[in-house]
């Protein structure tokens, strides 16, 4: 009888470890699957941003020379206002297609793509700030990606994305589109072969 009960807690215990093995390689397969598809999203909302961003950049460059090259040279600061109606024209329909850009799959692909950047940027315990349209997507995913940190609702983002900051709120990251928008927006301004000279 003490055989036969040795015998079966020997199996049990085999089946456990066996068990246990089978877990930890499911697990881990599970997670590089996750890692994998995460950064595939990642790659393709931000190659889907970038796009977007660009064709509308190629699109201004394109009209604003046809634009500057019209002018001669008596209409200097005609061309700057020109340019700069442009600019902004161009900008606004960009921040349009940006505000139904959040509207989109992709939009969330891109937010969680942006806390996950923001997290590796702050050590510690990070606070994120999203839209309120925002919040429960991004507290979700911080749970889901066990972050160590809180999301909280800001009103300075307008149309997207979101910043960090860490727990005493002396070092910020920023990842917003609007700031994305901006930045492109400079570079446009820098590189768009509009300098004019007076």
């Amino acid at each position: 009888m003490h055989d036969r009960d040795e015998k079966t807690a020997r199996f049990a215990e085999i089946i456990g470890k066996s068990a246990n093995k089978k877990c930890k390689a499911i697990r881990k397969k599970t997670e590089d699957f996750r890692t994998s598809e995460l950064k595939n999203i990642e790659e393709k909302s931000e190659k889907q941003l970038q796009s977007k961003l660009k064709y509308e950049i190629r699109r201004i460059e394109t009209e604003t020379n046809r634009e500057i090259s019209s002018f001669n040279a008596e209409s200097v600061r005609k061309t700057v206002e020109v340019r700069n109606e442009i600019t902004d024209k161009v900008f606004q329909a960009a921040e349009k297609e940006l505000i139904s850009f959040v509207s989109s799959s992709e939009y969330i692909e891109l937010l969680e793509k942006s806390i996950l950047k923001l997290y590796e940027s702050i050590d510690g315990f990070v606070y994120f700030f999203v839209r309120k349209e925002d919040e429960e997507k991004a507290r979700l995913f911080v749970e889901k990606n066990n972050l160590l940190g809180e999301v909280r609702i800001s009103d300075k983002i307008r149309i997207g994305g979101a910043f960090a900051c860490d727990e005493n709120e002396s070092i910020f990251a920023y990842d917003t589109l609007e700031r994305r928008l901006e930045e492109q927006r400079e570079v446009f301004m820098e590189s768009s072969g509009l300098a004019i000279n007076i």
